[in-house]
């Protein structure tokens, strides 16, 4: 299911552990509130996921999409998965309409970064980005 992908995600990238109903609720509220989630399967097995969130773009009056999340479970890296996800991403992001995407990833994850670059990506090295955690959950 999306809610075990979703937990693996969280457990690979943070080590953050919730329920499948948190997540369940998690994703069920962004889904209503307009992100988009695809997902890679073979047969019933889930192999990944993406999740776009979507924002107004202030510089062409128009809209941008956040590729928030990118999963892959470990047994079905480096066989295309994350480059398939990817790929229908961008597509579905063009077929709206949407005129800007933008990622971000740890500066460790040479793998992403390879896939995002090889993908047609560019680092854009202009900018700082900042968090500020709101409560003890957020780690950074």
């Amino acid at each position: 299911s999306c809610n075990a992908a979703d937990g693996r995600y969280l457990e690979f990238y943070k080590g953050q552990k919730y329920s499948r109903a948190e997540i369940g609720g998690f994703l069920s509220n962004n889904l209503a509130t307009g992100a988009v989630v695809l997902v890679a399967s073979r047969g019933e097995t889930l192999c990944g996921f993406v999740q776009l969130y979507f924002i107004p773009n202030s510089l062409s009056l128009g809209k941008m999409a956040i590729l928030n999340d990118l999963f892959v479970g470990p047994e079905h890296g480096r066989n295309g998965v994350g480059r398939s996800l990817m790929e229908s991403a961008i597509a579905y992001v063009r077929s709206i309409g949407v005129d800007r995407m933008e990622l971000s990833t740890g500066i460790d994850n040479q793998l992403a970064q390879r896939l995002y670059e090889s993908s047609g990506w560019r680092k854009i090295s202009d900018f700082q980005y900042y968090v500020h955690a709101m409560d003890s959950v957020c780690v950074v």
